[in-house]
């Protein structure tokens, strides 16, 4: 830009001294034509005096002998004497004998140029009675006039050289000032402020280049220190963003209110379902869409992503492995290794990239995203930062709800035996018989009470007794499946809900747990050994009853029966149990 007018002022500059130039040499080239010509005309007049004096003093003899003397002047071209019968002869002789007055003209032709003059003789009356012309040549004139021009020229184009140099050295330092200005016009326009004007002039443009380095200064230490402190909002890795300061500057903070805006949308969940199906969207919203989420707490591990995937940890275990991912290779690690990203190759067309987000000590996800295309990986590494700041930003709501949920879930169970308390069975049975209506599920309900159980507190002490508690947990736990739910119901009562199950599997799974409890041996702490039975009622839902809650009613009924029966048996609930006054609709 800059140098572009430069330019044009060193165009109008040269064009305005040529000009000049041109005009001066014009002026002085026309000056001394008219000095020579005008010189010449003189001349010639005076010898057209000298022979109209000797006209008038001479005889032909003698006039005759002087012209030739004159003609011998090899600038005199002629001498005529010319009467008023030629004053057609030429334009000038008319003129003449027309004015009565001397006249003159110059000649020009390509080789040469002459000056012809013509004195009148006078009458006394007043008459032209013949005209002296004389033509004198001036030729000679014309070569000086054009040396004059040469060497005019050369001083010409000289002054001009000399004047061009001159202005170039004064106007250098400008130039490099105007240069220096556009490159930090052009750099500011990109967000780069580190250049500053380099100049030794003392003048107004030198206040000039001192105020914009100072503004650029300002303004480079402010933008440094706000890149300095980015850190610690968020992880801010410089490479991940523009070259320019200032456009990296704007994306962060474009980031920081994406992020400000996820973590108030997150805090304002109170499911964590709702938490994870928006980090869900986040990854949709950078078109990402073949990834998976693994939950592992301890040694369980839970689908998050996709809930329809199949056999997905066996096909995922080895990469999922939480060993063999710290020998990949490292792509990013978040502040404090919150959050880390590995990259691992699945096939010769298929790679992928691995994360791990911890959670908490004992709670973390492992994603995997897997591409195809090596070009939507690149751009997914280009996103890395902005992940782990997402994580980073979920990660307390995350633990919140996690602990909400665990200390929910430790409400809902019995702390001796870790099975579901009353307080669950309260909330769940309240919902589970219009699910189960809806869906065409049935439950097989268990009541089981160990047989005896205040003969062992009382002979062996209360510790013996939470321990056959605790194993008969156990029989639980090892012959139900995980949609079954166990509970204790109270004391050495404990509930079972057998999801979809009919009366045979019902049957099968009552004998399995009677059987199995039968099997374990107790010992006292003075070394004495024991055994327990159970007795269990069941009864079938909706077989039996219009609601699980009356169905648990019914499989009390039917433990009743079976510790009436002597105990130590599986009784089935038949509706003659019922007693004549019951009404099911006060359950």
């Amino acid at each position: 830009m800059f140098k572009k007018v430069g330019y044009k002022f060193f165009f109008i500059l040269i064009t305005t001294l040529v000009l000049f130039s041109f005009f001066v040499l014009t002026t002085i080239a026309l000056s001394i034509r008219e000095v020579g010509i005008r010189n010449a005309k003189q001349s010639a007049f005076t010898i057209a005096e000298i022979v109209h004096k000797e006209l008038n003093a001479s005889t032909n003899i003698q006039l005759q002998e002087y012209l030739n003397r004159l003609l011998e002047n090899p600038k005199i071209r002629g001498i005529w004497i010319d009467t008023i019968e030629e004053k057609d002869k030429n334009p000038l002789l008319k003129k003449v004998f027309a004015t009565k007055k001397r006249q003159s003209r110059v000649i020009e032709h390509f080789s040469q140029i002459y000056v012809s003059v013509s004195l009148p003789h006078l009458s006394e009356s007043n008459e032209v009675q013949f005209v002296i012309s004389v033509e004198f040549d001036v030729s000679e004139i014309r070569s000086q006039w054009l040396e004059m021009i040469v060497l005019v020229i050369f001083l010409v184009l000289f002054f001009i050289g000399a004047t061009l140099f001159i202005l170039r050295q004064l106007f250098a330092p400008y130039r490099k000032f105007y240069d220096d200005l556009q490159e930090i016009v052009l750099d500011t326009q990109k967000g780069f402020y580190e250049k500053r004007i380099q100049t030794k002039l003392q003048d107004e443009v030198g206040d000039i280049a001192h105020w914009i380095n100072g503004i650029n200064e300002g303004v480079s230490t402010i933008a440094k220190s706000i890149e300095a402190r980015i850190p610690i909002l968020i992880n801010y890795k410089k490479e991940y963003y523009s070259q320019s300061l200032l456009e990296r500057i704007e994306e962060v903070m474009s980031d920081l209110v994406d992020l400000y805006e996820f973590k108030k949308g997150i805090e304002h969940l109170d499911d964590r379902n709702d938490i994870e199906q928006m980090i869900i969207s986040l990854f949709n919203q950078f078109h990402i869409y073949e990834f998976i989420i693994i939950e592992i707490i301890g040694e369980k591990q839970r689908l998050v992503h996709p809930l329809n995937a199949v056999g997905i940890f066996e096909k995922y275990q080895q990469i999922i492995n939480k060993k063999s991912i710290s020998s990949k290779q490292l792509l990013y690690e978040s502040e404090y290794g919150v959050t880390k990203f590995f990259k691992e190759s699945i096939s010769p067309t298929e790679s992928c990239i691995i994360g791990l987000f911890e959670i908490s000590n004992k709670i973390r996800w492992n994603l995997i995203f897997i591409f195809e295309d090596s070009s939507v990986q690149e751009d997914f590494i280009q996103h890395l930062t902005t992940f782990c700041n997402y994580f980073d930003a979920a990660r307390a709501s995350l633990q919140a709800r996690y602990l909400t949920d665990i200390l929910k879930e430790n409400s809902r169970k019995d702390p001796l035996t870790q099975l579901y308390n009353r307080t669950f069975l309260e909330e769940y049975s309240a919902s589970a018989t219009s699910q189960a209506k809806r869906i065409n599920v049935s439950y097989g309900v268990l009541m089981v009470d160990i047989d005896f159980f205040k003969k062992v507190n009382d002979t062996y002490g209360h510790n013996i007794g939470d321990k056959v508690l605790v194993e008969l947990a156990r029989v639980f736990t090892q012959n139900i499946r995980e949609s079954d739910i166990a509970v204790r119901y109270g004391g050495e009562e404990f509930l079972i809900l057998l999801f979809n199950s009919n009366k045979e599997g019902s049957m099968h799974v009552a004998q399995n747990i009677k059987k199995h409890f039968e099997e374990i041996i107790f010992e006292s702490d003075n070394g004495e050994k024991f055994g327990k039975t159970l007795s269990i009622g069941i009864c079938l839902f909706p077989n039996k009853a219009q609601s699980i809650a009356l169905a648990i009613k019914y499989a009390d009924i039917a433990l009743y029966r079976a510790k009436e029966g002597g105990r130590n048996r599986i009784v089935e609930f038949m509706p003659d149990m019922l007693p004549k006054d019951f009404n099911p609709t006060k359950v």
